[in-house]
């Protein structure tokens, strides 16, 4: 099979979910499927018996779950009007739940769940978005990702015929060990002790924040956690550009949210997280050149600067009192980027590469107000008009 991307969230919900892989094994009986819910394309015939069953676990929360949801749809609709073969979408959440999000999202397939949860549990799901192609003596012929279906593997198993090589999918690549670890409800301890666990390799959510303070936690790219950040700066950080080359709606411009995520199976996959948390907060990403305004920023001389250290266990801190801005035991790059933070222009260093700490107080009032006093520092601050790229953040339904 080609190789194909693939986007999971693992579930860490229950201890029903520990169960051994061995549930899931390619030739073996399926499990009983339990379905407490009819929720949307109710067939007449709810008998699955007799017919290949293309079963999805799925839920609302999971953004690679919505955004297989296309595709999905794509390869159901080459088998309309084909009573052989029936499209299955199960999630164990509450029939409101599922509903809100139908609103939003098409379904093709029949939507269904069970919330008992006995159905996950009989086929030990451990992560989002999970496929099985079911035969119609209810043997699974096939296991893996919803982005790895397609048609010719789904007639294959209605014509009973041996699944090709081709189509073998690359379902052990988010492979988990038994395990009969929990993680609920992600902290500072309780993410340490999930970095240190091999038996996961990848793990993900965000949700909002109400909380003003921020424990941070950070490993390199692919194994971070912050206890609430704001949003922009979450997103000028994974996008590595200038805070105020970030656009956000009105509305999600003092959003703070936790984040949590470890991924030890894909290197370079900030892109890919990037997307991850825009289909989950359901938003759109547009680039596009503006002009604007930055200021060149040039340290004339180090004289003026005030130096300081920095010693094991203490912290550097920022202050705003009366638009006075307080920074202590701060690197110059650091300052630019709170002054560009709280004042909303744009600077660019041209010559500070030093890695020294320096304490500062800086009038925020204006730009001249930020001009006289990073003067009195050293600095001198030119002003260019250039046109600039820009990332603009909005809503997935605006247009």
């Amino acid at each position: 099979m080609k190789n194909i991307s693939v986007l999971f969230c693992l579930l860490f919900l229950t201890p029903s979910f520990s169960q051994s892989r061995s549930s899931l094994q390619v030739g073996s009986k399926a499990p009983k499927i339990n379905i407490t819910n009819w929720i949307h394309n109710t067939p007449k015939d709810k008998n699955l018996k007799n017919k290949v069953i293309v079963l999805e676990f799925w839920a609302t929360w999971c953004a690679p779950c919505i955004k297989a949801v296309p595709h999905l749809n794509k390869i159901q609709k080459k088998f309309k009007g084909n009573d052989n073969v029936v499209f299955l979408s199960l999630s164990d959440e509450k029939e409101a739940t599922i509903k809100k999000k139908l609103k939003k999202v098409n379904f093709s397939s029949i939507v269904v769940s069970d919330i008992t949860k006995q159905t996950n549990k009989n086929f030990g799901v451990k992560f989002l978005p999970l496929t099985l192609i079911i035969d119609k003596q209810h043997v699974i012929k096939w296991i893996g990702g919803p982005n790895e279906l397609n048609y010719e593997l789904i007639k294959e198993v209605i014509d009973n015929k041996p699944i090709s090589k081709k189509y073998i999918s690359n379902f052990d690549l988010f492979s988990i060990k038994n395990t009969n670890k929990v993680y609920t409800n992600i902290d500072y301890k309780t993410f340490s002790k999930l970095i240190k666990d091999k038996d996961v390799n990848y793990y993900f959510s965000i949700k909002e924040s109400s909380d003003l303070r921020n424990t941070s936690l950070k490993i390199g790219e692919n194994i971070f956690s912050y206890s609430s950040i704001p949003l922009k700066k979450l997103l000028s950080q994974l996008y590595k550009v200038n805070y105020t080359s970030l656009h956000l709606p009105k509305d999600l411009a003092s959003k703070r949210y936790a984040i949590a995520y470890k991924n030890t199976k894909l290197k370079n996959s900030t892109q890919k997280l990037l997307k991850e948390i825009l289909a989950q907060l359901e938003l759109k990403k547009e680039q596009k050149k503006i002009k604007k305004t930055i200021y060149d920023v040039k340290l004339n001389t180090t004289s003026k600067l005030i130096a300081t250290t920095v010693k094991p266990k203490e912290f550097s801190s920022f202050s705003v009192t009366n638009n006075i801005l307080s920074a202590k035991k701060q690197t110059i790059p650091n300052l630019l980027k709170t002054i560009e933070i709280k004042s909303g222009h744009t600077f660019q260093i041209n010559n500070a590469t030093t890695k020294k700490y320096y304490d500062f107080e800086i009038d925020l009032t204006d730009i001249a107000s930020i001009k006289k006093d990073m003067n009195k520092y050293g600095f001198n601050m030119s002003q260019k008009e250039v046109y600039a790229d820009v990332i603009e953040i909005k809503h997935a339904e605006s247009k």
